[in-house]
């Protein structure tokens, strides 16, 4: 009797193909990898307690299918383990099957003919450690933890085995426990690619960007030619919500401006990138980078347009919102997209708001009233909308009818405090100050601020 370590080498690394991208780790490429093709086809040793020994009869038929595989002949190989009446009762011929069965992406006759191996041999590692692998293409990392755990109980420590359970717990958001295994995965395979990254994503996960913006950037120096980690790189500088070195944040904005300058940015990095820009007072650039986002070859999204425009409105970069606007109204789709009568998503609706604020700066008061109006018939509740409404109405030198908008602005929670205070304020303003005083008060119920109890407490001194 033999083992199954030589028709084991014979048998070629499976390549399955998960989807084209799982966020937030690409995994796809450890599959091509050389030292993943090892793990999973190769290097097993002499150990009964973990894999079948191979009878003389049995010898014959993985001869056969060795000598097809050698040749190439993966197909011929399969159809002679297929054909074998022993197969049904042959934990490695079943195993050898199941990996040729995987190799030609027939993931669910694999799966069943990995669990019939099992089921014939339960301690059989190398069986549990491939079922995993396939568990894992089709998604269910539930499953592919189990037998991934049941693997490294029967002595399985290759890279891939750490690996591929750290990407289980990076599915499962179990960032912690994804780190652990990554960094088991790298003592042994420092130079896996893969694994560098998952440790990297981990680490930004747990709030520790500067560690993963250096791994990142290492990444980027091996393979300079991957976008992917020049995206890596600025997205982390960015993206974390921790704060950043000057020179992290530098370095992150020029990696995203490489990639902008090849067009490999989406819409919304292109929008992170143009906010960048405007932080930097450099409004000129961070139109160049929005208007980049219509040579893209889809359609823009009007949420992104929005966004790009209601940044520029924000900063204050006025000459460049009126390019910008124009620009859209000269993309028939993009207008339309963003016309008052589809202004559900948040987005949209505040990039109303924003047009209505650059039509005051720009000199057209009347236009933004007139977009306000039309607004706050669409969207009656709105409360920011009806105190930028309010104060339009001031403006025009509409008192009362801007009092009433005011007051309809106090019905929304969201910016209750802020209506009743400048409600409160018009009166003061007009010597009322009896009336003021219990408007102060229903604002400080709604939002306790010192400034306005300040205020609150200096207007009762006038009352009479």
């Amino acid at each position: 009797m033999m083992h199954l370590r030589f028709f084991l080498i014979l048998s070629l690394s499976v390549t399955p193909l998960l989807a084209d991208e799982i966020a937030p780790l690409k995994i796809d490429p450890l599959w091509k990898t050389e030292s993943f093709r090892k793990a999973l086809t190769g290097s097993y040793g002499i150990d009964s307690r973990r894999e079948p020994v191979i009878t003389v009869d049995e010898e014959g038929y993985l001869d056969d299918a060795g000598q097809k595989m050698a040749a190439g002949d993966r197909k011929a190989a399969a159809k002679v383990i297929e054909e074998s009446s022993l197969t049904e009762n042959s934990p490695a011929m079943l195993f050898l099957l199941a990996s040729l069965q995987f190799e030609e992406a027939l993931v669910d006759e694999a799966i069943e003919n990995f669990e019939k191996a099992l089921k014939l041999f339960p301690s059989f590692r190398d069986a549990h450690r491939n079922l995993a692998i396939a568990y894992i293409q089709k998604d269910d990392y539930e499953n592919g933890m189990e037998h991934l755990i049941r693997a490294m109980e029967l002595g399985s420590n290759e890279p891939v085995t750490y690996g591929l359970l750290a990407y289980c717990h990076t599915q499962n958001e179990d960032y912690s426990a994804a780190l652990d295994a990554y960094r088991l995965a790298n003592v042994s395979a420092p130079k896996e690619i893969q694994w560098q990254s998952g440790k990297a994503f981990s680490l930004l996960q747990m709030g520790m960007s500067k560690e993963a913006f250096a791994i990142f950037q290492t990444l980027n120096k091996k393979e300079p030619t991957v976008a992917d980690w020049w995206l890596r790189v600025g997205e982390t500088g960015f993206g974390s919500g921790e704060a950043v070195s000057p020179k992290m944040a530098q370095e992150s904005r020029s990696s995203l401006e490489f990639l902008r300058r090849l067009q490999r940015l989406s819409g919304d990095q292109l929008s992170a990138l143009g906010g960048q820009y405007l932080e930097l007072t450099l409004p000129d650039l961070a139109l160049e980078t929005f208007l980049g986002v219509f040579d893209l070859e889809d359609n823009p999204e009007p949420r992104t347009l929005a966004t790009m425009q209601v940044q520029l409105v924000e900063y204050g970069a006025i000459s460049q919102s009126q390019a910008f606007q124009e620009k859209i109204q000269s993309v028939p789709n993009a207008a339309e997209a963003l016309s008052l009568e589809k202004a559900n998503p948040e987005s949209i609706r505040r990039y109303h708001l924003a047009l209505a604020r650059l039509d005051a700066l720009t000199g057209a008061p009347e236009s933004a009233t007139e977009r306000l109006e039309a607004y706050t018939r669409e969207f009656p509740l709105d409360g920011m909308a009806l105190m930028m409404l309010a104060d339009r109405y001031f403006e025009d030198g509409q008192r009362g009818q801007a009092i009433m908008t005011l007051e309809q602005a106090a019905e929304d929670d969201a910016v209750r405090a802020n209506a009743l205070l400048r409600l409160a304020q018009t009166y003061v303003e007009a010597g009322a100050y009896g009336e003021a005083v219990p408007l102060l008060k229903s604002s400080l119920a709604a939002e306790d601020r010192d400034t306005v109890r300040a205020y609150l407490e200096s207007v009762q001194e006038l009352v009479p």
